[in-house]
């Protein structure tokens, strides 16, 4: 048989019943939240690392929604790819 997922997995594979494996790249119970942050920043966890933290699923997921990433010192943005200037005198 077949595992039915029933909301699917948007960027990964049903491996049982409403438990979703998300592909490189993406979180979430249903694998929708983008978790790029370009190559100056990186994304603040990943679902298991917040379950491992004592999360409940729920607020794991809350969490992934927010969708932040961490930039470098340096630079700023959703993907962390606006570098941030310093002005000269």
């Amino acid at each position: 048989d077949i595992p039915v997922c029933a909301d699917g997995c948007v960027h990964g594979v049903c491996k049982s019943p409403g438990n979703c494996v998300c592909d490189k790249g993406f979180a979430g119970e249903i694998c929708d939240v983008s978790t790029d942050c370009g190559k100056h920043g990186y994304f603040k966890g990943t679902q298991q690392e917040l379950m491992d933290r004592g999360m409940s699923r729920r607020a794991v997921e809350r969490e992934l929604k927010k969708g932040k990433c961490r930039c470098e010192e340096g630079w700023e943005g959703g993907l962390c790819d606006l570098a941030i200037c310093k002005e000269v005198r």
